[in-house]
């Protein structure tokens, strides 16, 4: 049996006059993700009952701020952390087998962006993001605890339709990303990870609401 659960909400309030954005005008905003899984997976035999069970966990939250450094062009950063979760745990009957094993990991992210509006109609606008990442935590997996880095970059694909001056609706359908991730322990091992790709998920859409303010307001 296998559970999925996700939420995704993303707000931003911006300080400009229009969709052509003057230069100078800050952004304020950011957003906030939770992701999670459990599933139990059957490893019975004909003698013996045994189960897998797994659950996962996954939270981020990111504020962050841009300036506007010419026409519809942003510049800005965001600060990020990231919490993980996971739990494993194998049942014989209705009792577990062993103790269950636990990973957690806290990391802080550093994530200066660019983006670009370019106009597709009168109220369409594609957008254009480019962001890179940085950022160090802590990782403990049932005990053996070691230091993270991570360092990243992705480029995100969007469409904005600008119903008012004051109100946004963003879409987006993924990205193109790399991802590096350091692991050193206590007894310094080190364990590098690298991860690439493109994810363009049709059936999956990253759907944002942007508040515009006026400064006339």
């Amino acid at each position: 049996m296998k559970k999925l659960y996700s939420i995704l909400i993303f707000l931003v309030f911006t300080s400009v006059l229009s969709a052509q954005s003057q230069r100078g005008s800050m952004i304020i905003g950011g957003f906030f993700t939770v992701d999670g899984q459990n599933r139990t997976t059957d490893l019975s035999s004909a003698s013996l009952d045994r189960k897998d069970k797994r659950n996962s966990v996954f939270l981020s939250i990111s504020p962050q701020m841009g300036w506007f450094t010419q026409e519809n062009t942003v510049l800005g950063i965001g600060v990020t952390y990231q919490y993980s979760y996971a739990k494993q745990q194998v049942q014989v009957g209705n009792s577990p087998d062993g103790d269950p094993f636990i990973d957690e990991s806290n990391v802080v992210l550093l994530a200066p962006y660019w983006a670009k509006y370019v106009q597709l109609l009168d109220d369409f606008y594609v957008t254009n993001t480019v962001s890179v990442l940085g950022g160090v935590g802590s990782s403990d997996a049932s005990g053996s605890k070691s230091n993270v880095l991570v360092l990243g970059a992705n480029y995100a694909p969007a469409v904005s339709y600008f119903m008012s001056d004051k109100w946004i609706i963003r879409v987006g359908i993924g990205q193109v990303f790399y991802n590096f991730t350091r692991n050193r322990s206590s007894d310094d091992n080190v364990a590098n990870n690298h991860t690439y790709g493109i994810s363009f998920e049709l059936n999956t859409l990253n759907v944002g609401i942007q508040h515009m303010i006026s400064r006339k307001d």
